[in-house]
């Protein structure tokens, strides 16, 4: 859908005093707002889509560019997990070849595996001087290290590294969650305000228009009618503020999703209080953070293990077969060749200490890490409550207050058609009654991001949640 963006324009009054006249710096400020608003410039044009929350969670895991990097890298270490376990199987390589050569070894060596010596080949002419020969030869080898203790500690290592990848991948998703949802409050308070600085804007223009009627009837000064077209003056710059801020908010939340800069979400839900729900107890070594470092600890720990086996022989088998002849696709003769070999390295100048030392030293900063991750996740879950009980209270206070101010401009303005009423006391509750509106929102947003840190910092991962 296409929407347009109003724009107020701010015309700027004089409020006399005694002493003479002087500018109002409200509408000073307010005509700087509408001139510095590119977001809200008259006949802009924005398209936009309006959308829920559960759609907007949806669409960041779709789009994110967050998550989407951190669903790449879990592949890279599913990968690599894969190519590191390859190493624990046989390699099998098949190859052919064809030669042709006069050298005396070559020839020799030629014949012996084609089969082909003759009582005249043993000639000295023959043996210093022979005829090129053709080799057309193939071949299957086979190779497995049986027993390498490095390779199945660094296999481990390397499934460990995909756990931890698997686990910091679930943990983006829920950040990808949390951030939407944050996103998506600020849309919904960005729009909350802009209707909340309309419905100032109507309420002061009110003001005005009651103070024009007033004061062409002489019952107020011309300064008491200025200083309502201050007032409304500066509801309309604050209005075109909040256009300003609601787009900017709108966008922010699309960029997240990963639309593009000029197709804008617009939240379908109202901004309302999120449900608390149970408030149980949480472990954090359950949360997904911790428990991709507690992976990358093992992984860790895996790799110190693999420099201290790497002191340990190694034993492998071989095996091999192939085929020469003189002519293509003519098998003359074949062989095959079966062994084992032991490998144990004695010394490799002091490679293998350095790397046992850089080994331990990377273990022991993952396992501080880990220690410390998990302290500061035990003070976040803290953190949280403070913010949701700190969050609810001042949404009850901020209510109460909003609907105080709400009742006494209803009563000044009475008070003041009554004639019981100074103009000066009705400007006072006006602008209280716009504050403490503009404050019950700003309340309600906190607390619906309160909750919903709440819940990200308390969360519980489990191994069938992984993607």
């Amino acid at each position: 859908m296409k929407r347009y963006l109003r724009s107020s324009s701010v015309c700027g009054a004089v409020i006399a005093d005694r002493g003479g006249a002087r500018p109002s710096a409200v509408l000073l400020l307010g005509m700087l707002a509408a001139l510095t608003s590119p977001s809200v410039a008259a006949g802009q044009e924005v398209s936009g889509r309006r959308i829920t929350m559960s759609e907007a969670i949806e669409e960041a895991l779709r789009g994110n560019a967050g998550f989407r990097v951190a669903r790449a890298n879990l592949e890279i270490a599913d990968a690599e997990a894969r190519g590191a376990a390859a190493t624990l199987w046989p390699s099998l390589a098949v190859d052919a070849g064809f030669a042709r050569s006069n050298d005396p070894v070559f020839v020799f060596g030629t014949k012996l595996r084609q089969g082909t010596f003759s009582q005249a080949d043993f000639g000295l002419a023959e043996l210093n001087d022979p005829a090129p020969i053709n080799d057309w030869s193939t071949g299957v080898d086979l190779r497995w290290e049986l027993l390498d203790p490095t390779r199945w500690a660094s296999r481990s290592a390397a499934k460990h590294r995909a756990g931890a990848a698997s686990w910091s991948t679930e943990r983006s998703r829920e950040e990808t969650i949390l951030r939407t949802e944050l996103l998506y409050y600020g849309a919904q308070g960005g729009d909350a305000q802009r209707e909340a600085a309309a419905a100032a804007e109507t309420a002061a223009r009110a003001v005005r228009d009651l103070f024009a009627r007033r004061h062409a009837e002489g019952l107020i000064t011309q300064a008491e009618l200025l200083q309502a077209e201050a007032q409304l003056a500066s509801a309309q710059a604050r209005h075109i503020d909040a256009d300003r801020r609601a787009v900017d908010a709108r966008q922010r939340l699309g960029l997240h999703l990963g639309w593009d800069a000029s197709e804008l979400p617009i939240p379908a839900d109202s901004l309302a209080a999120a449900p608390l729900g149970l408030m149980e107890g949480s472990d954090p070594t359950s949360r997904a953070d911790i428990l991709a470092l507690a992976e990358q600890t093992a992984a860790a720990r895996e790799e110190r293990k693999s420099t201290s086996l790497s002191y340990l022989p190694s034993l492998g088998a071989f095996a091999g077969f192939r085929t020469h002849s003189a002519q293509f696709a003519d098998f003359d003769a074949n062989n095959w060749t079966l062994g084992v070999a032991l490998r144990w390295t004695l010394f490799d100048g002091f490679g293998r200490s350095a790397r046992h030392q850089v080994a331990g030293a990377a273990e022991a900063i993952a396992e501080t890490r880990y220690q410390q991750a998990l302290r500061e996740a035990e003070a976040e879950v803290d953190r949280a409550q403070r913010g949701v009980t700190s969050a609810t209270r001042a949404l009850e206070a901020s209510r109460a207050s909003e609907r105080a101010a709400e009742r006494a401009r209803q009563l000044m303005q009475r008070r003041f058609e009554e004639g019981l009423a100074t103009p000066s006391d009705v400007l006072l509750v006006e602008a209280q009654a716009v504050a403490t509106r503009s404050q019950a929102i700003d309340a309600l947003l906190e607390y619906d991001r309160a909750v919903a840190f709440m819940r990200f910092v308390r969360s519980q991962s489990h191994q069938e949640t992984l993607p």
